[in-house]
């Protein structure tokens, strides 16, 4: 961030020129060999993240900003026939672009289409005669924080992509630039404000078992004297 610069003044990654050379060398350099989405488990919970089209998304939308922008390229696309092993039927839908019969060669960026995204979304989200957002137009923002960070697909990778700091360098955009939270961590904030804690406070297990239950006892209440070791000879007969 360059503090001198209004323009440059940003946090995280909210564009492609955002990421560094390291990240940016990541997304020609994937084999699209599945190993980071096969040991991933948001995507093997069904949720809508994949190591593997996280990244061949980010680098087809270099593509198409180096062939003209949105406007210059055509997108059609079509549901995937399989959501993955072990992705449920409420699974996040999956999206294919182009012509996906075996052998087919695939010209990109002319049907560039998000994995994640519908060709609706995507065209709300652009706007007119404006190039592709990366995070709501390439990237679901649900993508983002479906991301456990456990690092399985950089362990993974056979040529060393770094997956997870780009995505927390996204979320840290969304974050610190935006303000948009998670739909889990909204109400740690208002917490906070309110308790002074992040979490509303949990009442005693007694209170919430009621007065009539001996099942188990407040802590207060369980207090014993503990006898000393040199008062155990009036205690034994």
């Amino acid at each position: 961030m360059n503090a001198e610069n209004e323009a440059d003044q940003h946090f995280g990654a909210g564009a492609l020129e955002h990421f560094s050379w390291k990240d940016t060398l990541d997304l020609y350099t994937c084999t699209e060999c599945g190993r980071c989405q096969t040991h991933c488990p948001a995507y093997n919970t069904g949720k809508p993240l994949s190591p593997k089209t996280l990244i061949t998304d980010l680098r087809d939308l270099a593509y198409e900003n180096l062939a003209g922008g949105y406007a210059a390229t055509k997108h059609d696309a079509h549901v995937a026939a399989d959501g993955g092993e072990g992705a449920s039927t409420d699974s996040a839908v999956m999206w294919t672009s182009g012509d996906h019969h075996p052998g087919a060669m695939h010209d990109l960026p002319g049907h560039f289409q998000p994995s994640w995204l519908s060709p609706d979304d995507v065209a709300a989200a652009v706007p007119n005669g404006g190039p592709r957002p990366l995070i709501g137009g390439t990237i679901l923002e649900e993508t983002l924080w479906s991301c456990t960070t456990c690092g399985a697909c950089m362990d993974q990778c056979p040529v060393l992509i770094e997956h997870v700091p780009k995505i927390m360098d996204m979320r840290r955009h969304l974050v610190l630039d935006e303000s948009r939270l998670p739909k889990q961590a909204e109400s740690a904030p208002a917490q906070h404000r309110e308790r002074r804690q992040p979490v509303r406070p949990v009442p005693p297990v007694a209170s919430r078992l009621g007065k009539g239950s001996r099942c188990l006892v407040h802590r207060r209440q369980a207090r014993r004297r503990v006898p000393v070791l040199g008062r155990l000879r009036g205690l034994v007969r």
